[in-house]
């Protein structure tokens, strides 16, 4: 999961929010909370209104 962490992190840092988002979603094994929390971070400091509601779907999931 570090892994794949860095992978997001390198990702989503230089604003490549939909690359990001498939990256997350074809990760072989499932995303837990932390990851989809950081993923609504960056969407806030790149100010992607629809894809922060869909991580907020993948939170609630996580997180009911």
């Amino acid at each position: 999961m570090e892994l794949y962490g860095y992978m997001f992190d390198f990702s989503s840092c230089v604003g490549c929010l939909d690359k990001a988002w498939d990256f997350i979603n074809n990760m072989p094994i499932e995303p837990n909370a932390n990851v989809w929390v950081s993923f609504l971070g960056t969407c806030r400091i790149h100010n992607n209104v629809e894809l922060a509601k869909r991580a907020l779907e993948h939170i609630f999931e996580a997180r009911p």
